[in-house]
C-alpha cells in the first residue's frame, strides 16, 4: 500500500489531532492506539463501532483479559471514547459499542482535521490493516494476511505498532522520515529522538522502540527492508 503526499498529510493530521486531545495526555500507548483503531473502524453513518474485546486486543497485540481489565477502563476514563458493553461469561467486558467522541463531534465542521469522509476513513482502516491487522480466516476460506506487526504481541506491542504507524505517516514517498532539527541527545542519536518526539516519550524510550523495530526488520536508523509502506529513518 502506497499513500500519496496529500493522503499522508490528511490522515497524519487526523491521527495527531486525536492523539493530542486532552483526555489522552499521559495515558498508556495501548489506550492511545485503541482510540486510533476504533476511529479507523468508525461507520460514517452512525459513528458507533461494534467490536468484541478480544478482537480489539488482537489489533493491539494484547490478550482479551488485559484489554478488558486495562484498555477498556482507560478508554472510559479518558472521556474520549464512549463505551457501552455486554458482559461475557465471567463478567468481563465482552461486546463493545464505542464512539470516538472527537471524531463524531467534528462531522460537518469544514476544515477540521477530524472531519474525515467515508473514503478517508476507509483509507485509514486500510493503512492500519497494512501496519498491524491481526489477520483473519473468512467463512468462505479466504485468508486476510496479518499486517507488518500483526505477529508482534505482548509487552510493548501497542507502542511498537503506534510507532510504526506514525513513522509511515511521516515518511516521504521514498520511505524516508525527515529527522528532527535542533540539539538532541547525542548518546541516543537523532533517529531515536525523532521517534521519541513522534511518540511523545523520552529519548531513551524512543531508542528502545527503534531498536525493536530495527530488530524486526521494519525500519532502521540507516536502512531497512524495502516495503511499500515501511519507512526508512536515515541520518
Amino acid at each position: 500500500m502506497a499513500l500519496g503526499r496529500n493522503a499522508r498529510a490528511r490522515l497524519g493530521g487526523a491521527v495527531r489531532a486525536l492523539l493530542d486531545v486532552p483526555g489522552l495526555e499521559g495515558v498508556p500507548d495501548a489506550v492511545r492506539l485503541a482510540v486510533l483503531v476504533l476511529a479507523s473502524r468508525t461507520p460514517s453513518e452512525t459513528g458507533v463501532v461494534e467490536i468484541r474485546t478480544s478482537e480489539l486486543g488482537r489489533w493491539l497485540g494484547l490478550s482479551a483479559s488485559y484489554t478488558a481489565s486495562n484498555v477498556v477502563p482507560g478508554l472510559r476514563r479518558s472521556g474520549v471514547v464512549s463505551v457501552d458493553t455486554a458482559e461475557g461469561e465471567f463478567g468481563q467486558d465482552d461486546g463493545l459499542e464505542c464512539r470516538v467522541l472527537p471524531l463524531w463531534a467534528a462531522q460537518d465542521m469544514v476544515g477540521h482535521p477530524l472531519n474525515l469522509s467515508k473514503r478517508e476513513l476507509a483509507v485509514l482502516l486500510r493503512l492500519l490493516e497494512a501496519v498491524m491487522a491481526p489477520g483473519w480466516t473468512h467463512r468462505d476460506g479466504r485468508v486476510t494476511p496479518a499486517g507488518l506487526l500483526g505477529s508482534r504481541t505482548g509487552r510493548g506491542a501497542p507502542t511498537d505498532r503506534l510507532a510504526l504507524l506514525l513513522l509511515v505517516l511521516e515518511a516521504r514517498e521514498t520511505g524516508r522520515v525527515r529527522l528532527c532539527g535542533g540539539t538532541v541527545d547525542t548518546k541516543r542519536g537523532r533517529p531515536a529522538v525523532t521517534l521519541a518526539r513522534l511518540l511523545g516519550c523520552k529519548a531513551a524510550a524512543g531508542e528502545r522502540v527503534l531498536e525493536r523495530l530495527e530488530a524486526g526488520g521494519w525500519c532502521g536508523g540507516y536502512g531497512c527492508r524495502p516495503h511499500p509502506i515501511s519507512p526508512t529513518v536515515r541520518g
